[in-house]
């Protein structure tokens, strides 16, 4: 999981630790903005994990 967070960007992972650890923002744009970077961050931790999964997955294939 480690390795996924420390894939987005430091303005993603703020983002997203924003979301989940801290209050809401006030303003409707604030609340849009937040929610357009938390959705494409949300989609690079899903690709990196198929990407992991992927790569797990053939290795386990090759080796047997």
């Amino acid at each position: 999981m480690a390795e996924t967070v420390a894939a987005l960007s430091p303005r993603e992972r703020t983002i997203v630790e924003a979301r989940f650890l801290a209050e809401q923002p006030s303003t409707l744009d604030e609340r849009e903005q937040i929610r357009q970077i938390e959705q494409r961050a949300l989609q690079r931790i899903k690709t990196k994990i198929s990407e992991a999964l992927a790569h797990r997955g053939a290795a386990l294939a090759s080796s047997s």
